[in-house]
């Protein structure tokens, strides 16, 4: 049963993070026909290879442990949706200029309003609890350390990009 939840659990993030690319897009052609301008665009592929071998990382190793939830179901899909409403949270405050890219229309205003009160980078913050604590939650130790650790010295390089495109 622990395998089917891990490898369902994947489904909903793959369908998901299809969602993201199709909003992302969405925005990415209204920010850019504003005057948008994109920074960064080699590490997004990067960005886009790590996320993908963690995918595949944490398909194979739940595959290959016999993966085992760690946590009541009801527990996990909270968590599952704790994130994703902070992640939304995020993406709403942001409206049309929410991307997966860094893409910055010179004199707009910086967002400080949702999530952006508290934190220059929320959505980041979401991206560390997941890439470490979804593959935690069915003992794929592998994965939530190798991409979790590897995962804070990606996203210190996308800051550092996204601060500089933004004058931050």
């Amino acid at each position: 049963m622990a395998l089917s939840w891990a490898h369902l659990f994947l489904i909903a993030i793959v369908a998901e993070r299809v969602t993201h690319l199709v909003i992302a897009r969405r925005n990415e052609i209204h920010v850019r026909n504003l005057g948008g301008e994109e920074f960064g665009a080699a590490f997004t592929r990067v960005l886009v290879g790590f996320h993908a071998c963690w995918f595949a990382s944490f398909a194979v190793e739940a595959a290959a442990r016999g993966a085992q939830l760690l946590c009541s179901p009801a527990l996990f899909i909270a968590v599952f949706l704790l994130c994703q409403a902070w992640r939304y949270w995020c993406i709403l405050s942001l409206g049309r200029f929410w991307n997966t890219r860094i893409i910055v229309l010179p004199g707009a205003e910086l967002v400080r309003t949702g999530p952006y009160r508290f934190f220059k980078h929320p959505n980041y913050a979401v991206v560390l609890i997941e890439i470490f604590v979804y593959p935690a939650l069915f003992g794929c130790w592998i994965t939530a350390l190798l991409f979790g650790i590897s995962n804070i010295f990606i996203l210190r390089k996308r800051i550092r990009q996204e601060e500089t495109a933004l004058g931050m």
